[in-house]
């Protein structure tokens, strides 16, 4: 039960992910911008410039990265609970491979987007980093 709970967070928080792709442009511009302006404000009280051209394409790129990156997290939370085989490593990859790409394919349909290989290889990296990270805690724990 605990196994197929954890995995129904997985499919919703991929679902999160698909619905935030199926976002016009403007739709998605509005749910960062006010987090620009944010850091950037911050960053002002430290004497930092930058434009927000630079900075909104910083939080964009780190959006990616980080949603993968938990993606990848939970995945492998889930993955834990399955039997130690080969196909245990099946559900990380299937993942990491499937759903950066589908993401981006679900963008080329929608208003003001466009899909990104970029974009693809941002969130492999944010998913790998995350697996690396939990590989290396799980040898340094056995």
């Amino acid at each position: 039960l605990k196994k197929k709970w954890l995995w129904g967070i997985v499919l919703i928080y991929t679902f999160l992910i698909f619905n935030n792709s199926l976002k016009t442009a403007d739709a998605s511009n509005n749910m960062s911008g006010p987090l620009t302006l944010f850091i950037m404000r911050f960053l002002s009280t430290l004497h930092i410039k930058t434009s927000f051209h630079t900075m909104h394409h910083i939080i964009r790129k780190l959006a990616h990265f980080s949603e993968f990156f938990l993606l990848s997290v939970l995945v492998q939370i889930a993955s834990y609970y399955q039997p130690v085989t080969e196909k245990r490593w099946l559900p990380i990859l299937v993942f990491m491979l499937a759903v950066p790409t589908c993401d981006e394919f679900l963008q080329l349909f929608m208003e003001g987007r466009a899909g990104s290989l970029h974009d693809v290889l941002l969130d492999m990296s944010g998913y790998g980093t995350a697996w690396l990270c939990g590989y290396v805690l799980q040898r340094r724990k056995n």
